[in-house]
């Protein structure tokens, strides 16, 4: 190959890679272009989310200021609660304390009642002994201490007995009843049911007081029962005489008997 048709090749060989250079530079131009809208768009897009997340953010912040206002309102809340409640309590404590005392006066108003009550049928079997007596005893006069004749001659008899002195249970003038015939004089002891041994016992000693004094004193007791067959033993070994129910001692039989003296 001569000189010539070589330079040619080589000619259109430097042409050709000229061509190819143009085209990528192109290219490369064409690439970049493409690269900076994209790189545009990524940037738009970045700025996009960090709006948004900046948007976020905030939309949490406050959300959580709400929560946690709300937080404190409940903690108020419960603390208005709790102090209601401790309230609650001391009231409920007051008043179960106010029922307690309700009740021990309730029970206090019903034992006086009974008290009351007891009473008030003591005085009523006392007054029905006191229009029986005549009866019981065929003649004769007498009552309480508490009416003044039977007082003043009660105090008469016993005045030589005061030096001694004696306790309430062998005291005549607390005798339930205090009945004459001549110069015998029943100590009484009456019980509206049954018959115990303390008043065998008071019926023993108060007539005890007034024989130191010289006076022919029986001791009596009356009621409707025994309180069981010891105390009606108890009552014949101390010289307690009696009337229980329909039965009738030999000795208050005796007294029955007293002839009465008119004037």
């Amino acid at each position: 190959m001569d000189v010539t048709a070589r330079i040619d090749r080589l000619e259109d060989a430097l042409a050709s890679l000229a061509a190819t250079a143009a085209q990528t530079e192109q290219r490369l131009q064409q690439v970049s272009a493409e690269t900076g809208a994209r790189l545009d768009e990524l940037a738009a897009a970045g700025a996009q989310t960090e709006q948004r997340l900046r948007e976020f953010s905030t939309a949490t912040q406050a959300r959580l200021d709400e929560l946690a206002a709300a937080g404190a309102h409940a903690d108020a809340r419960l603390a208005e609660l709790a102090a209601a409640g401790t309230q609650t309590r001391s009231l409920l404590d007051e008043l179960a304390a106010s029922v307690t005392r309700t009740d021990q006066q309730l029970a206090a108003l019903a034992t006086w009642q009974r008290g009351e009550e007891g009473r008030r049928r003591g005085e009523r079997y006392e007054r029905r002994l006191l229009r029986g007596a005549i009866r019981l005893f065929r003649g004769g006069a007498g009552g309480t201490a508490e009416h003044e004749g039977v007082r003043a001659r009660l105090a008469s008899l016993v005045a030589p007995a005061l030096d001694a002195g004696y306790p309430d249970d062998a005291d005549p003038a607390l005798a339930d009843l205090l009945w004459w015939k001549g110069e015998q004089l029943a100590v009484v002891e009456a019980s509206m049911m049954v018959v115990d041994d303390q008043d065998v016992y008071r019926a023993q000693r108060r007539a005890e007081t007034l024989r130191r004094a010289g006076i022919r004193a029986i001791p009596v007791v009356v009621g409707e029962a025994w309180a069981d067959d010891e105390t009606r033993r108890l009552a014949r070994e101390r010289g307690v005489e009696w009337k229980v129910g329909d039965d009738l001692s030999p000795g208050l039989i005796d007294f029955q008997r007293v002839p009465i003296h008119l004037p």
